[in-house]
């Protein structure tokens, strides 16, 4: 939240009319420490000619954002991109907020529970399994099938799950973003998450230099050259390819499955009408609204879901330790 109101106080002294350079010196003087000395190399670099948006990287601010704030900076208008991005961080804020509020009472009884299961599966079962055996009689089925099933969580199971886990992350990390992307694209519930992610980032790296007078070519070779965002590098250049052999970028993001299918219609559109910058910047407004929408949405309908799972499980641990003792009250 932090990095989101420094952008917003430094959109807002922009709109004051402070230079960029001015913004910092003040800031330089209201801020100690650490954040005193990162404005100070901020305005040493705006001094020596570099980017401001590179220097964002230093203060933890995600490619994202940096590569969306580089192309405004570069090709559009810094201010409205500032509260954009702000407006961005503000919107993630919320979100993890919303997802530890979610997630801590629920991780604190899966915490309780498996507890519980470990007591009932090392301590309970095994003397109920003894006692039943020294009595020559058989536990109820579902107990049975309870003690089956929780032979899957002992420790050598649990061992061999995370030594695959680690096999598995380790061998994302050797694919390319590309490649990674296109595995996620596999995934049903992922997938139209990643597609709406993806179109919003091209867009919203796309529209600020269509919208400064680039030609689609010349915008796609710059976002090849300076994206922050490595998957976009590679897919700029291969639109590039398309664009020279002479085929309409419509149909080129149309037959690419990674995209939203509505980007293809935009394209189209502001194509048609001569201002594919603006239809792009509109569409990635209404991407980023949506995407958050539906993300509380789901958030919503988890905490339920959730509680509702917890419950199931409880109660069936007790049908299963309860059952035995009335059979043995109804042996006596």
């Amino acid at each position: 939240m932090e990095r989101c109101e420094w952008l917003q106080h430094l959109s807002s002294l922009l709109g004051e009319g402070f230079s960029l350079s001015e913004a910092l010196l003040l800031f330089k003087e209201f801020h100690k420490g650490a954040k005193k000395a990162w404005c100070e190399s901020i305005y040493q670099a705006l001094s020596n000619g570099e980017d401001f948006s590179t220097q964002l990287l230093r203060a933890g601010y995600t490619k994202d954002v940096v590569s969306y704030l580089y192309f405004v900076e570069k090709y559009g208008e810094l201010k409205p991109g500032l509260d954009n991005a702000a407006l961005l961080l503000k919107k993630r804020y919320e979100l993890k907020q919303n997802i530890r509020k979610l997630l801590q009472y629920p991780v604190f009884l899966i915490l309780c529970l498996a507890v519980i299961i470990t007591v009932l599966s090392e301590g309970v079962f095994p003397q109920f399994q003894y006692f039943f055996s020294s009595m020559n009689q058989e536990l109820p089925w579902f107990t049975k099938w309870m003690i089956s099933l929780l032979s899957v969580f002992r420790l050598p199971y649990l061992f061999l799950f995370c030594v695959t886990l680690l096999f598995l992350l380790l061998w994302l990390r050797r694919k390319s973003s590309y490649q990674r992307i296109m595995l996620l694209l596999r995934i049903p519930y992922l997938r139209t998450y990643v597609q709406s992610m993806l179109s919003y980032y091209f867009s919203t790296q796309l529209s600020p230099m269509l919208l400064n007078g680039f030609s689609l070519f010349h915008a796609l070779k710059v976002m090849e050259e300076h994206s922050k965002i490595d998957f976009f590098h590679q897919e700029a250049k291969s639109l590039s390819l398309h664009l020279q052999a002479g085929e309409p970028l419509s149909e080129v993001i149309a037959d690419k499955e990674h995209y939203d299918r509505q980007l293809a219609a935009v394209i189209r559109m502001g194509e048609a009408k001569g201002r594919l910058g603006l239809e792009l910047e509109r569409y990635a407004n209404y991407l980023f609204h949506r995407q958050f929408e539906s993300l509380h949405r789901l958030l919503a309908t988890l905490q339920p879901v959730i509680y509702g799972a917890i419950g199931f499980i409880v109660l069936v641990l007790f049908l299963s330790m309860m059952l035995p003792i009335f059979s043995i009250v109804d042996g006596w």
